[in-house]
């Protein structure tokens, strides 16, 4: 008998336990599909002031074009090309929305201006948990506030970043052409102690604007040709 009051001691604080785990796993999840589609929402938003930012002029967007890092149509591709066109329905260029894993704090996300030859335009980083003060300094626009400008009303334009403004006016020069950071003998800048941050970042860009070149006129192809379906259903 000496045995089963500690016996049932454990037994009942399992139990308990367990009750505990399966009240706070109730909570979470149902916490998580309340705030879904707040969430989603705001990503989406994310998004498009993005595309309003690296595709300054567009008049209206075509359906996205999914494709994988070999440049090849893909619906489970992680690399998407919305297609951009001017007021005479003009193709003019592509939001190209890339990713990477390479970051110090999980995945990165980019999305950036391209044109119908590959031109890299204005680089966005839409989504990140890079350090604040390191990583972010590579991956966030901000305009910086002194003593001197404090009151002074915003500047016309985006913020500059020195570090994503790099890659404006690049393109590949073959389908080999693979770029990288300084540090892993490319000629891409990066900040010091925020080498992973950079290397996402070249990674994303890299990965999408190589996949474009890959089959820029198979997919141009098809933007003009969703296009022309739209204007068919309307």
């Amino acid at each position: 008998m000496t045995h089963t009051k500690p016996q049932i001691s454990v037994i009942s604080l399992g139990i308990r336990l367990a009750l505990f785990a399966a009240v706070a796993a109730l909570i979470l999840a149902v916490t998580d599909r309340l705030t879904k589609p707040a969430r989603d929402a705001m990503k989406a938003q994310v998004e498009t002031n993005a595309i309003r930012m690296v595709l300054p002029g567009y008049q209206t967007l075509g359906a996205p074009i999914v494709i994988n890092p070999q440049g090849t149509l893909d619906s489970q591709g992680d690399i998407s090309l919305i297609p951009a066109f001017d007021a005479q329905g003009d193709l003019i260029g592509y939001a190209c929305k890339s990713s990477s894993t390479l970051a110090y704090a999980g995945a990165l996300s980019v999305m950036f201006g391209i044109d119908t030859q590959g031109c890299v335009g204005i680089v966005s980083v839409i989504a990140h948990n890079e350090t604040p003060g390191l990583g972010s300094v590579e991956t966030n626009r901000q305009r910086k506030k002194t003593i001197f400008n404090l009151f002074d009303p915003a500047p016309e334009g985006i913020p500059p970043n020195s570090y994503l403004d790099q890659y404006q006016g690049k393109s590949h020069a073959s389908a080999e052409d693979v770029w990288q950071i300084k540090k892993d003998g490319g000629t891409f800048e990066f900040k010091g102690g925020a080498t992973m941050s950079m290397r996402a970042i070249n990674d994303a860009v890299n990965a999408g604007s190589l996949a474009f070149f890959k089959n820029k006129d198979e997919i141009q192809k098809i933007a003009i040709a969703n296009a022309k379906k739209e204007v068919n259903h309307e």
